[in-house]
């Protein structure tokens, strides 16, 4: 049976405004002349062609010339005359050198260093959106001079280790009860509203990961004072209770290096504290050690990680981001306990969650639960 023909409707459908011939002869002009050299090489007369597109004939005629003579490229429009662009040719490039030396720019401050050119601000304005964006600066750090000096005294103390010695990797991290609020794109008019408990606390949580074996220990306390700090370091040695020597890198931070610290210190022999570069918070604890470190990643996470941030954390380089973090299932550490103790290796899922969630509430900071790292999926 022959299909039945279909044709389209003269009046466009949903009852929308369809002006086919002002498409044609607007922004989807170059398809119309392309319509007209394809009747015209089935035979098509100009003025039929002109009759049914809407247009001149003598214009359908121009066009098949145009492509005649130089080829359907020559179908698109050419550079049209008019007023020349406000600024010189150059503008950009001057504003390109400006800005990059390091200053806050404005676009009167622009303007000024520009020689006051004969154009407004709101012009100056457009011609800077081309090269530049607004973006706030970056903080970073002043760096510690003596960097490379610090690093190579550190790794030679870390090679000098006796056999079996446990080498852990130590930052700490503070998490806060109210969520932070930052800008976002709302309705004009309106507010979005974030429900909060009322009153804010603040929970630390300090972590160690070892550098060999990968395992993690962490612990939940009120306050991140030196008090806190031994007992995290009386943590580690229990979790260790056959290493010889436990051997914890960290930063400068005030209660590494306090004098109830070194007094500690000195009344537990096994556990060594030693010290990174001061004012460096790209150099990781892993590179700082020699052992390969994390891969950079172009966003932070946005919730913390137990122990402090994604540098403390060993990963390899081909390692996913969500994954990169959890311990390589091989032999363990000749100074790591066989039995289960407070130490585990994946991340905060469902009752190691709540037992965080649990703390926040103001319920007593907690360990981790007695238990073996799993091995890796």
């Amino acid at each position: 049976m022959r299909p039945p023909s279909v044709y389209a409707k003269r009046s466009c459908p949903a009852g929308d405004p369809c002006d086919l011939l002002g498409l044609l002869h607007g922004r989807h002009r170059i398809g119309c002349r392309l319509v007209m050299i394809l009747l015209s090489q089935h035979g098509w007369s100009a003025v039929t062609i002109a009759e049914l597109l809407g247009c001149d004939p003598r214009t359908v005629r121009r066009w098949v010339h145009r492509y005649n003579t130089h080829g359907a490229h020559s179908l698109a429009d050419r550079p049209r005359p008019g007023r020349p662009r406000l600024g010189s040719p150059r503008l950009g490039d001057r504003i390109g050198r400006l800005l990059a030396q390091p200053r806050a720019w404005t676009i009167p401050l622009l303007y000024r260093y520009l020689g006051r050119p004969a154009i407004s601000l709101h012009t100056l304005h457009r011609r800077v959106r081309e090269v530049a964006a607004w973006r706030r600066p970056r903080l970073v750090a002043k760096g510690d001079p003596d960097r490379d000096q610090v690093l190579a005294a550190l790794r030679q103390a870390i090679a000098t280790l006796p056999t079996g010695a446990v080498v852990l990797a130590e930052d700490e991290t503070h998490v806060n009860l109210l969520p932070w609020v930052r800008a976002t794109w709302v309705v004009r008019g309106t507010r979005q509203r974030v429900m909060t408990p009322g009153t804010n606390r603040r929970r630390t949580i300090f972590g160690a990961v070892d550098l060999h074996s990968g395992r993690f220990c962490y612990q939940l306390c009120r306050k991140a004072v030196s008090a806190s700090f031994t007992a995290f370091c009386e943590q580690l040695l229990a979790a260790y209770p056959t290493a010889p020597l436990v051997a914890v890198v960290c930063d400068n931070v005030i209660i590494h290096h306090s004098k109830i610290v070194q007094a500690w210190l000195a009344s537990h022999p096994r556990l060594v504290v030693l010290h990174g570069a001061r004012y460096s918070p790209t150099t990781t604890r892993s590179s700082a050690s020699g052992a390969p470190s994390r891969p950079t990643s172009p966003t932070r996470p946005r919730r913390p990680w137990p122990g402090g941030s994604a540098k403390s954390m060993p990963s390899s380089a081909n390692a996913a981001p969500q994954t990169c973090w959890r311990p390589p299932h091989h032999t363990a550490h000749p100074g790591s306990p066989t039995q289960t103790d407070r130490t585990f290796g994946r991340p905060l899922r469902g009752g190691h969650r709540r037992r965080v969630t649990r703390a926040l509430r103001g319920r007593g900071p907690r360990s981790g639960h007695a238990r073996t790292p799993p091995p890796a999926r």
